[in-house]
């Protein structure tokens, strides 16, 4: 279930040890200065790095066209909900924020150390279509996580509660992944580019 700056009371949510954050491109949001937006950009970078040095934060990073990622180090959704209102521009509204435990299946997260370079991962976001496909997911039935666990591109595979999906790092510019004969009727993967420190996924 989508928690949308919200809390969420999810069964194996208690297991997991980090929450992900997307910070989705927002086209109904309002008009401000050019300045307004530099000093809320520079105010942004800076809480992120402020909770980064307090360990809350393991990584951060841009889409290449627009909105982007947290991964923070706790299992509590209310508690990331509390860091996240630190950020002048997400109590400016200037992006759609959702925030999920996440349970990593293969591979992780790293906290890089300074100086850093930046680098393109390949991200695809993975979304349960239906309620045929949330049912069978919910009773076992359907694990779309095979395919991608097992391919030796992938780098790191972690999965939302539920309904929920997840989402796959993986290392070539042009993959094909693979969930099975179910694919298209169950799952919709929503491909980008994304920004980090290398080595943010451990790899």
């Amino acid at each position: 279930m989508l928690v949308l700056l919200g809390i969420s009371s999810i069964s194996w949510a208690q297991e997991a040890e980090h929450v992900f954050v997307f910070l989705n491109s927002k086209p109904d949001k309002a008009e401000i200065s050019t300045e307004e937006e530099d000093s809320l950009q520079t105010a942004h970078r800076k809480n992120i790095h402020r909770l980064v040095v307090e360990g809350k934060m393991i990584v951060a990073g841009p889409f290449e066209n627009g909105g982007g990622i947290f991964i923070f180090k706790s299992g509590s959704v209310a508690e990331v909900k509390q860091w996240l209102m630190t950020d002048p521009a997400i109590k400016a509204n200037r992006w759609n924020v959702e925030m999920f435990p996440i349970r990593f299946i293969k591979g992780g997260v790293c906290l890089t150390a300074e100086p850093y370079e930046m680098t393109t991962y390949n991200f695809t976001r993975v979304r349960l279509i239906n309620d045929i496909a949330n049912y069978k997911m919910n009773n076992g039935s359907l694990n779309i996580w095979n395919g991608p666990v097992g391919d030796s591109n992938v780098i790191m595979v972690g999965a939302f509660p539920q309904s929920d999906g997840g989402i796959i790092i993986y290392s070539v510019d042009e993959q094909e992944l693979s969930f099975g004969e179910d694919q298209k009727d169950h799952i919709r993967l929503e491909n980008k580019i994304l920004w980090v420190a290398r080595g943010s996924f451990c790899e």
